[in-house]
């Protein structure tokens, strides 16, 4: 069997963004962006061994970008050059570090350029090969699922050619439906519900929504209708969209939400929170009646507190977390981790207060301090 790399033969682009022009004829994808835009490739490569695709930068019209990002790279509007979950070429100097490569196209009569990239999945490199000097490879991509990614200004051109064998193009799987939906969190095109909170527009699917209560009543009867109108910027062919404001949460909090809303993975949600982020989203979960993401979220606590370095602030946050949600263990479990961090919370303007907002926390803190002190 041979070791050297293997070409791909299809790759999947799904539907790109607006913005973004894509002709596929035979083995070539071509993009043109009319504004600054990235597309990824809806399919990942594959994570053992290496492949190879080619990529023609026709114009780079003040910036192309070509290369690989993970999953967790959701700017699909920016450019991905000086994005920590992309890993790409680029025809602009940006920042010169581990997860960009620049590309020269000044001078000499050449107005394409022709790039082999190879990627290999077991080292976590990608590779530049062609008619361009060469480049030092990209070292330390990451992520459970990789995939090609290209960006460009307003006027790129740039082509994905592939592998001209006779392997005929594969029929694009369809995805599960557990898969299906959860790959709606990345669709803003279909979105008819926009969830404002602060200053910033979340996007999300009525169909999807509909099946937690909280969101049925809420996008339901004339509580909706109160809510229904068109946004010139959003609306296509005349079809309405839900405007609806978010209060008692932040962006990042929300987002995470509907993660869990459309997976039903509380892990994926609670991936990388620490204690403030963790309690945020417990919190909302309980207002919209996520009981499996609120009790994942209990218990994601408990084990901070086990793991982490605990600030004292962090300590009282989650103790009176746990007290307003009656979770004894938890509580229980706070209560303990107090008496190593009682200077550093005593002074702070949240404990001195307990007593006139919260005589009976102030009272069970103050005891088990005592308790411990004793011993």
């Amino acid at each position: 069997m041979s070791n050297g790399p293997m070409p791909l033969q299809h790759i999947s682009w799904g539907r790109p963004e607006r913005g973004i022009d894509l002709i596929e004829e035979d083995a070539v994808a071509k993009f043109g962006f009319s504004c600054s835009a990235t597309v990824r490739a809806s399919e990942s490569l594959p994570r053992h061994g290496r492949s190879t695709w080619q990529v023609k930068i026709v114009r780079a019209a003040g910036c192309a970008a070509i290369g690989v990002c993970n999953e967790r790279y959701k700017k699909m509007k920016m450019s991905c050059c000086n994005e920590s979950n992309a890993w790409v070429l680029s025809t602009k100097t940006f920042r010169l570090d581990n997860f960009t490569r620049h590309l020269d196209m000044r001078g000499g009569d050449r107005k394409e350029r022709l790039i082999h990239l190879t990627f290999d999945g077991d080292a976590g490199t990608l590779s530049f090969h062609g008619d361009c000097p060469d480049i030092e490879p990209l070292t330390n991509i990451t992520g459970d699922r990789i995939y090609p990614v290209v960006a460009g200004y307003s006027g790129a051109d740039v082509h994905v050619v592939l592998s001209q064998g006779s392997t005929p193009k594969p029929q694009a799987p369809f995805l599960s439906l557990e898969k299906y939906i959860g790959s709606l969190l990345c669709d803003t095109q279909d979105a008819d519900v926009v969830l404002t909170v602060g200053d910033e527009r979340i996007c999300a699917h009525s169909l999807v929504l509909n099946r937690i209560p909280y969101f049925q009543r809420m996008l339901s009867g004339s509580f909706a209708e109160s809510r229904k109108r068109k946004f010139d910027d959003m609306a296509r062919g005349g079809s309405q969209h839900y405007s609806v404001a978010v209060q008692d949460s932040n962006a990042d909090t929300m987002k995470q939400i509907l993660r869990f809303i459309y997976t039903d993975d509380a892990k994926s949600a609670l991936d990388g929170l620490g204690f403030a982020e963790v309690i945020s989203l417990a919190q909302l979960a309980d207002m919209y009646g996520l009981s499996p993401l609120f009790e994942a979220a209990c218990r994601a606590l408990e084990q901070l507190g086990k793991d982490a370095v605990v600030s004292g602030r962090c300590v009282l946050d989650t103790l009176e977390f746990a007290h307003q949600h009656k979770r004894l263990s938890l509580r229980q479990s706070m209560l303990a981790l107090l008496g190593t961090r009682f200077e550093e919370v005593a002074l702070t303007d949240r404990f001195k207060a307990l007593p006139q907002t919260d005589i009976e926390l102030y009272t069970e803190i103050i005891k088990e301090v005592s308790r411990q002190m004793k011993k």
